[in-house]
């Protein structure tokens, strides 16, 4: 009795799917010229289980050639009595029916999950053409396709070895960088758009945290620089969750890799987190309560250039710090924190974290690096071409109160240890 429902479990699992996705074919067809139904749909769909079990060759073929005929004449029939062209959505869903029953035989998991992906495709018709035509911009559609290209495209054709005598050009990590500051930026620009400006820039800022802190502190700077209208606060909250998520990466990596630098840090950290949910609390209170939509709307999605420039110069700078590793060997370390804490905190808190013996150089490093990355956003708010002063000192003394908040904790910790 078991081996009987095994055997037909897949024709029953292809009449099924063949029968749901035709009840939502007709269903949106209409009464009038319903060449696939539930009942054709279904029996497709039991087809395709035949084709599939692998009985004969012969017969597979037949059964496949004999689909693809009956869906050329439907699409032929429809068109003739209509007088107007049809969308192959219907013939191509069938055909997609038959293949799916065909899969059924041997995975049948497979087989629901796409055949419930393809019902959400279609019954979601109608979503789908507004939010094509009417809620996506050509810019914003273009931005998405072009990091699509490189990121799927490009990327991986990038070769992953030094290509250079010194092995400190490697263009796949270049590329990897200027495709994590895209996608920053346009994560940002989607969430800001979709959620509005309040639940945007906490979900956008926290997004962009977990990649680079920094270029989200850059698209601040080219925000600024730009006349956006978009309030002070907001750009304020955007950018402490973006500190927020890498302090809470940085502080994970510790409590992962070195005890003895997250117990020395423990402090510092608790006070900054203290300190970023009191600095958002304030900046989400004065945010302005009206999203101004058409300011979202005009800012560009993407901007490649800007990226490109960013990437270059953090890869330039990632590059000397490996350079004065090694020619200046440990007594760099100092200098090399604060270089690499400039620009990657996370990068500098992995390798600070993987030292088997806890020193104290390496908690003041550590702390410096932490400095040195809040410094580095200070910097880029403060040297925003064209954007007010007013806006410039607003976020950098919530970065000040943020830089003494950790500090204090630190010094306080070694002065008693001392």
């Amino acid at each position: 009795m078991d081996q009987i429902i095994d055997i037909m479990q897949p024709y029953w699992l292809g009449l099924l799917i063949g029968l749901i996705i035709g009840m939502e074919r007709e269903r949106s067809q209409g009464s009038d010229m319903q060449t696939f139904g539930v009942r054709t749909m279904a029996l497709i769909g039991f087809l395709g289980a035949f084709a599939g079990s692998g009985v004969s060759a012969i017969y597979s073929g037949l059964t496949t050639l004999f689909v693809l005929i009956m869906i050329v004449l439907g699409y032929w029939r429809s068109t003739k009595n209509a007088g107007s062209d049809f969308g192959l959505t219907t013939e191509v869903s069938a055909f997609c029916v038959f293949v799916l029953g065909s899969i059924s035989v041997n995975q049948p998991i497979v087989a629901c999950v796409f055949g419930a992906f393809i019902l959400a495709l279609l019954a979601g018709r109608v979503w789908l053409h507004k939010l094509t035509r009417e809620r996506i911009s050509q810019r914003e559609a273009d931005a998405l396709i072009s990091l699509i290209v490189f990121g799927a495209g490009v990327l991986p054709l990038l070769p992953q070895n030094p290509v250079d005598p010194w092995d400190m050009f490697v263009p796949f990590k270049l590329g990897s960088i200027i495709f994590a500051l895209a996608l920053v930026q346009f994560s940002s620009y989607v969430l800001l758009k979709v959620f509005g400006e309040r639940t945007g820039i906490i979900l956008g800022g926290f997004l962009a945290g977990l990649v680079s802190s920094t270029a989200a502190f850059a698209n601040i700077s080219q925000d600024l620089s730009k006349g956006s209208n978009q309030s002070l606060s907001s750009h304020l909250c955007y950018g402490l969750m973006a500190i927020a998520a890498t302090t809470f990466l940085s502080a994970a990596i510790l409590l992962a890799g070195s005890s003895g630098l997250a117990h020395a840090l423990v402090w510092s950290f608790i006070s900054v987190f203290a300190t970023l949910i009191a600095l958002v609390g304030v900046g989400m209170f004065w945010a302005q309560k009206k999203t101004d939509r058409q300011s979202r709307q005009t800012k560009d999605p993407l901007n490649w250039k800007s990226q490109f420039a960013f990437a270059l110069v953090l890869f330039v700078i990632i590059a000397l710090t490996k350079v004065s590793v090694k020619f200046l060997g440990p007594q760099a370390l100092f200098l090399v924190s604060f270089i690499s804490g400039l620009f990657e905190l996370q990068g500098v808190t992995f390798a600070l974290s993987e030292t088997k013996n806890f020193t104290q150089e390496l908690a003041s490093a550590m702390a410096l690096a932490y400095c040195a990355s809040v410094l580095s956003k200070m910097f880029l708010i403060m040297t925003a071409r064209g954007a007010e002063w007013k806006g410039k000192l607003f976020i950098s003394g919530a970065l000040c109160l943020l830089l003494v908040a950790f500090v204090l904790p630190f010094l306080f910790v070694n002065v008693i240890s001392i």
